[in-house]
């Protein structure tokens, strides 16, 4: 699930109801931004005597911060990790601080806040990382910004194994969003890391029923052909340019792919021209960005879900595919296989 409207709000109103019962309370430690955006969304929900929201104002904030750019929101997180420690320890002063935990936005290569405190403080990490796999990003096509992931894999590969380290050295438990994490750390075993896969699949999800002739052709299935789904950003690292070639195959000549997502804001939308350069074009679907309802109703209609992220920490969509019933499609040891793979397991042991 996105960070802080999915993961973030799971974990605060499960933890303020455990909080509740124990006369205990929440303090929330975000971003001011953050803190304005949520604070009449807590009072809705009647969280207010139990959840208290703490918005760290950054002394320095420049414009580009601003700009939403995944590049430079990462720069903010760091920048952000190391103001919040000082007001952090401060609670200290008004509040018996038992329990810290980084949910939104932590990830096994930046800084958490809460290394702030000591043994004294159970600090849980997580849920961190995403499964990565440098050879994805050389199948075809391997243009430029294949070859930028590919590198940046490798070199994220690399790092990663000593930052994490160094961070789960001063946390009590870390919370490893998948297998792969656990697997490129080499900590298989370890009662400190646990798996515990960042998916929430709502018990109401229904198991979807196939769309009729009328229902597929209204949400712009073809009838009789292969509809190949795909749900995700638009960008180098989800590799749907891998699944506009694969279109291209004889097997597939038939076949028509509906792509629901959309670009980083402000950017082109690569896969859209790159389709026309192939002839393509007329068997690729952009729906644009839909609800959780709407991508469940294509998902009825459609054979297969194609997920070819070669990184995902993971992946909520993966969950929902094979809670309804479709078969999905993905790249070994990556975070969505890993999902995957647990989700049959729950199957099998059902």
């Amino acid at each position: 699930m996105a960070s802080e409207p999915g993961v973030g709000w799971r974990f605060l109103i499960a933890t303020a109801k455990v909080a509740r019962k124990h006369g205990a309370v929440v303090v929330v430690v975000t971003t001011r931004r953050s803190v304005d955006a949520t604070a009449n969304e807590v009072s809705r929900l009647g969280l207010d005597d139990v959840v208290r929201l703490l918005g760290i104002r950054l002394p320095w904030e420049p414009a580009f911060f601003r700009w939403l750019n995944p590049k430079f929101i990462r720069l903010e997180h760091v920048w952000w990790s190391l103001v919040a420690r000082r007001p952090m320890r401060a609670l200290e002063a008004h509040y018996s601080v038992i329990y810290a935990q980084h949910v939104t936005f932590a990830t096994e290569l930046l800084p958490t806040p809460i290394t702030a405190y000591g043994r004294n403080v159970l600090r849980v990490w997580g849920p961190v990382g995403a499964g990565g796999v440098a050879e994805v990003f050389k199948i075809p096509p391997y243009d430029w910004a294949a070859r930028t992931q590919w590198f940046l894999q490798l070199l994220r590969d690399r790092v990663v194994r000593v930052s994490a380290k160094m961070i789960a050295g001063r946390v009590d438990l870390v919370l490893a969003q998948n297998d792969s994490v656990i697997s490129q750390m080499g900590v298989s075993g370890s009662k400190k890391w646990r798996v515990f896969p960042n998916v929430v699949v709502g018990s109401d999800l229904a198991k979807a029923s196939c769309c009729d002739k009328d229902d597929r052709v209204r949400i712009g299935f073809d009838v009789g052909s292969p509809q190949i789904l795909g749900v995700g950003h638009f960008i180098p690292r989800k590799r749907y340019d891998v699944a506009v070639r694969a279109l291209t195959h004889p097997s597939l000549r038939h076949a028509r792919l509906h792509l629901v997502g959309d670009t980083v804001k402000g950017r082109p939308n690569r896969l859209e021209n790159y389709a026309h350069s192939l002839g393509v074009a007329d068997r690729v679907v952009f729906h644009g960005r839909k609800t959780q309802h709407e991508i469940l109703e294509l998902m009825s209609g459609a054979d297969v879900l194609f997920h070819p992220s070669g990184r995902e920490g993971a992946s909520g969509v993966v969950g929902e595919a094979t809670s309804v019933g479709l078969p999905v499609v993905c790249f070994s040891g990556t975070g969505a296989a890993s999902v995957l793979l647990r989700s049959e397991e729950r199957r099998v042991g059902k």
